[in-house]
């Protein structure tokens, strides 16, 4: 069990005080008419690929279909929670807003702190209603026009960071997680009491260098021609990592330059080596652990992130009395 974390009560309660917390929901984006299809990602040069940069390699414009313009209207926003999920997971979202979300939605433990599903679109107009009924109801979608495949995810992660750099430039710090990971938010906001000077222009989570997979049977492979490198650069798991909102600009500054590459946070590594920023390991940040992991122990051990976790999982973890 990892030790929990210390923090100081009074300090957190001030972090707290400025954290928005923005889950992003895929954005639905209806390009169009009501019943327009999604945007499809035309892949880039492999010529572009061999190289460190070049001008413009993609270009991410996709028009917005739900929207929270208001969320960071407050100044004082320090956290903004990005939430990504297929636009079909209805229960997956359900299931996070009323455990481990449920006490940033009451806002009387973190009064400020924010949080959006991102979602991309999809052909069905059945679920395309029923998005837009759930937007009505709760609020907290953002949602685009593009194809949310897993292929499109690094569309999907460059949204967030325009949206983000859009809506919430006075925000401190913005997290990235899944649907899938259960997280404690209050160990959150101590990790940034404690690292959040190296995380203003840096990125922290399970970050590390790893060689690139080649076997064509892994979710992960990647060839040459869309990888030429034996190894990537530093980068934090998609799971969940953290990072000052000077990150999320500086990613939409740089995007355009960097070779598309299909592996969210690998692109996201890229992209901070070119801005100059760099990555920061943090123990209480898990994306192995979930399906074997005690309840109690996912409550009460000191951990900020736990990935592979299912909906009734995250159920039996929030309802545990430990």
């Amino acid at each position: 069990m990892l030790q929990p974390i210390k923090l100081n009560i009074k300090s957190l309660s001030a972090v707290a005080g400025g954290i928005v917390l923005v889950g992003l929901v895929v954005v639905y984006a209806l390009h169009g008419n009501a019943l327009g299809r999604p945007e499809h990602i035309k892949p880039p040069s492999t010529l572009a690929l061999k190289t460190k940069q070049c001008p413009r390699c993609f270009v991410v414009d996709h028009e917005v279909i739900l929207d929270i313009p208001d969320l960071c209207v407050d100044r004082g926003v320090t956290l903004v929670i990005v939430i990504h999920v297929s636009a079909d997971r209805f229960v997956s979202r359900e299931t996070v807003r009323n455990t481990w979300l449920s006490e940033v939605r009451n806002k009387e433990k973190f009064q400020n702190v924010r949080y959006f599903f991102l979602l991309g679109n999809t052909d069905s107009e059945s679920v395309r209603q029923d998005i837009q009924d759930e937007s009505r109801l709760y609020k907290d979608i953002v949602q685009y026009n593009f194809d949310d495949t897993y292929r499109n995810l690094t569309i999907k992660t460059v949204l967030a960071m325009q949206w983000l750099h859009s809506r919430c430039p006075y925000s401190k710090f913005f997290f990235k997680t899944d649907d899938d990971v259960w997280v404690n938010v209050t160990n959150l906001l101590a990790v940034l009491q404690i690292h959040g000077d190296k995380l203003e222009r840096a990125l922290g989570g399970v970050c590390r260098s790893v060689t690139v997979v080649r076997k064509t049977s892994s979710k992960w492979h990647a060839t040459f021609e869309e990888f030429p490198k034996d190894v990537y650069d530093p980068y934090c798991s998609g799971t969940g990592y953290v990072g000052g909102i000077a990150v999320a600009k500086g990613v939409v500054n740089v995007y355009t330059q960097v070779p598309y590459f299909y592996l969210e946070d690998v692109f996201m590594g890229m992209c901070l080596k070119l801005i100059g920023y760099g990555t920061k390991y943090l123990q209480h940040f898990d994306n192995t652990r979930g399906p074997e992991i005690d309840e109690c122990d996912a409550k009460l051990g000191g951990y900020v992130t736990i990935h592979k976790i299912t909906s009734q999982r995250m159920i039996d973890i929030y309802r545990r009395i430990c």
